[in-house]
């Protein structure tokens, strides 16, 4: 009786410590886990040695406290390799039509139909209290101004590729009266756009940029607040010549005139240089003109906004922007004299916030030939062209948290013709209706 009584203690001592072993309870560290383990091993190895555990049993048992502590393990390993990353991403499913009338230079190009994705995941770790890292990959047509991928454009359903959209590190640094700014390096998000209506003329949105960037902002008062970016960038690394590379300064602010107003306005400039013969190419292959450079470029913008809290609901914001291109000359192109086609402007309003009810919006942008660098403007409101001009009218709505319907209308046409501006007057009178259904996590 004895004997039975000693070896069903045993078992139930046995099956407790394994039990708590298989659940891992307790948690609070790693050694404390390993611990565990090794003292329901050396219980085993005793109940064994005195016959309360037939050699089959240990063995049966043994078997199960090694597989806890590798399945424990794995998920330990997991989640110190996972502790600290900060995940995000989106997907963006598209309509897009495409209507054409025929253009100065007799282009009757067919209508156009197409179903395209987008798809992003983003990452970060927070590796200290200063320093941080980060990457973003992206869908895409290795095309640097469009992260989407239109279906069918391989044949016979090939797999689609996956591109490095960032990759890089950001350094805080210290906080100086009240003045708070961070170095941002290598392939980064582009930190010159303003998130105030339509900011896409200079820059296309999906661009990335190459280098490095100082970001910095500072409180004048309650109501003000100060920000600065300055950044340099390489645009084409060459082995035997200079590189083809841009520098960018921009300063603005922001202003609370009441509760219900709220006001700002940025200046922005930037210098290209060392521009090849290669670089120039490009750039006319998008509507800019060989008069836009002399090796270099100097563009500036001024942009401005005025936001009004009617309601909750029914926010109203107004936005303007002016772009010169500073370097642009007149030149005789194709027998004919032409001015320097150096000036680019925006204005637009939107209304409404898509999560209250829906939002809404209308623009109007004139872009000339020269105004700006071509293969950097945006690609969806005149196809990526300069020498064109036209509306934009948009609006969207939150279906549910993470989900939001968008619909956009685009309406160009070419602003100058003539064997000159033969590039961006093809197919210049369009019209684009583009629908989204966008997830964000």
């Amino acid at each position: 009786m004895a004997l039975l009584k000693s070896q069903f203690l045993g078992y139930v001592g046995v099956w407790i410590l394994i039990l708590g072993v298989a659940a891992g309870v307790p948690r609070n560290a790693d050694a404390g886990s390993s611990a565990e383990t090794e003292a329901v091993e050396e219980i085993l190895q005793i109940l064994a040695d005195r016959g309360i555990l037939s050699e089959a049993e240990y063995t049966r048992l043994a078997t199960k406290v090694q597989t806890a502590k590798s399945e424990r393990g794995t998920r330990d390993v997991a989640a110190r390799l996972l502790d600290g990353f900060e995940w995000s991403g989106n997907l963006r499913l598209r309509y897009e039509a495409f209507y054409y009338d025929k253009d100065s230079t007799g282009t009757d190009r067919d209508n156009r139909y197409r179903f395209r994705y987008r798809a992003r995941l983003a990452f970060k770790k927070k590796m200290n209290d200063w320093l941080t890292v980060g990457m973003r990959f992206a869908s895409g047509e290795d095309n640097h101004r469009s992260a989407n991928r239109t279906l069918g454009v391989e044949e016979d359903f090939d797999p689609d590729p996956l591109f490095i959209d960032w990759a890089y590190a950001e350094m805080k640094l210290p906080e100086i009266s009240g003045l708070e700014s961070k170095i941002r390096a290598g392939k980064i998000a582009n930190p010159f756009i303003w998130k105030h209506g339509k900011d896409f003329i200079v820059w296309d949105n999906d661009i990335s940029l190459e280098g490095g960037a100082l970001m910095a902002s500072r409180p004048l008062s309650e109501n003000t607040d100060l920000f600065f970016n300055v950044g340099g960038f390489i645009d084409d690394e060459n082995e035997t010549r200079a590189d083809p590379k841009v520098f960018g300064l921009q300063i603005g602010g922001t202003t609370k005139l009441s509760d219900a107003v709220e006001t700002g306005l940025r200046f922005s400039w930037y210098e290209w240089r060392s521009l090849d013969s290669a670089f120039v190419g490009r750039a006319n292959a998008e509507g800019n003109l060989d008069s836009a450079y002399d090796g270099k470029a100097r563009i500036g913008d001024v942009t401005a906004f005025a936001k009004f809290a009617c309601s909750d609901a029914w926010p109203l914001e107004v936005y303007g922007t002016y772009i010169r291109n500073f370097t642009a000359d007149s030149a005789v192109l194709g027998g004919f004299p032409e001015d320097e086609e150096d000036t680019a402007w925006g204005a637009g309003f939107e209304i409404g916030s898509s999560s209250k009810w829906v939002k809404f919006g209308a623009g109007y942008f004139y872009v000339e030939a020269n105004s700006v660098v071509a293969q950097f403007t945006d690609s969806d409101l005149f196809d990526g062209l300069t020498n064109r001009r036209g509306w934009a009218v948009y609006g969207s709505r939150r279906l549910a948290p993470g989900v939001e319907l968008k619909v956009e209308f685009l309406d160009s046409d070419s602003i100058d013709n003539g064997v000159a501006y033969l590039i961006s007057d093809s197919n210049g009178d369009r019209k684009r209706l583009r629908t989204d259904l966008n997830f964000k996590f």
